[in-house]
């Protein structure tokens, strides 16, 4: 059991894990995103309505593609979620739209700013849209926000399916890298990564993998982004050269996305070894 007492992070209790069922990668530019809008991704069921995401962040339109190319690549069509929860977790939602709308609202006041904003631009739209595409009704919301919200997205997962054992959750990771300039011709293009991990709570269940919370053998390193995450699960290159994808916590603990076949029990980990590369 993941437990705190006033604590920088949680108590480790031994090696706490859950299996990872599927997982779905997405990298689209951003004149890719109003493509994704119509078709995000392969079909696995009932087709979305076309209003679904009309208005959507470009994040959350990644991420329900990045669910989509799970379900697909895992052979799950036709498969009930129904009892399935959805964790968002994005980096700066929103960040796009907010500079236009406060420009409206200085010129033409509240009646200039959409009232879309609000439901469709912040931390909860993710994992509330997922729910509703995909027709989830377990519990459903976001974490983070800002920068670290990887690795509390991560955490917060894994929490979920350690203490509460729900069928499932999808865990759904978002951000740009790099960031989007508006208005920049310059500057470097702009990618909006996802991965979409479909969590289960028995490790040997983990067709994909298992996600697991260990002892760090030294301090912590520099958080990796979400775009080391989907190259670890999409490069067999990368797999062979690591057995693990590590994401280190600010306390000292790692986090690690273990594929099939990987190492078994608590073996530790380099601290430094999840670092995001220069």
């Amino acid at each position: 059991m993941l437990t705190t007492f006033n604590s920088p992070g949680p108590v480790l209790c031994g090696v706490e894990e859950c299996g990872l069922r599927a997982f779905g990668v997405v990298r689209a530019p951003l004149e890719a995103i109003p493509a994704l809008r119509k078709r995000p991704g392969p079909p696995v069921g009932e087709p979305l309505p076309a209003s679904l995401l009309k208005h959507a962040d470009e994040q959350t339109v990644a991420g329900v593609a990045a669910v989509a190319r799970a379900i697909h690549d895992f052979g799950l069509q036709g498969r009930s979620w129904i009892d399935w929860g959805v964790l968002g977790a994005p980096r700066f939602p929103g960040r796009l739209c907010v500079p236009e709308a406060i420009r409206h609202f200085l010129a033409e006041g509240p009646l200039g700013v959409s009232p879309h904003i609000i439901p469709q631009r912040s931390t909860h739209s993710l994992s509330g849209t997922v729910s509703l595409a995909f027709q989830m009704r377990g519990p459903n919301y976001g974490v983070g926000g800002a920068d670290g919200a990887l690795a509390e997205g991560l955490l917060a997962g894994l929490a979920i399916m350690v203490d509460d054992r729900p069928p499932g959750l999808w865990l759904v990771l978002t951000e740009w890298d790099p960031e989007p300039v508006p208005e920049d011709p310059g500057a470097e293009q702009a990618v909006c990564h996802a991965v979409a991990l479909a969590l289960v709570p028995d490790p040997a269940d983990g067709s994909g993998g298992r996600l697991r919370l260990t002892r760090a053998a030294g301090p912590g390193a520099a958080t990796p982004g979400v775009s080391s995450l989907a190259d670890f699960l999409t490069d067999p290159a990368d797999r062979e050269a690591r057995p693990s994808w590590v994401c280190p916590l600010e306390w000292g603990d790692v986090l690690e996305v273990i594929p099939p076949g990987g190492p078994a029990g608590a073996g530790e980990r380099p601290a430094g070894s999840g670092e995001r590369p220069a």
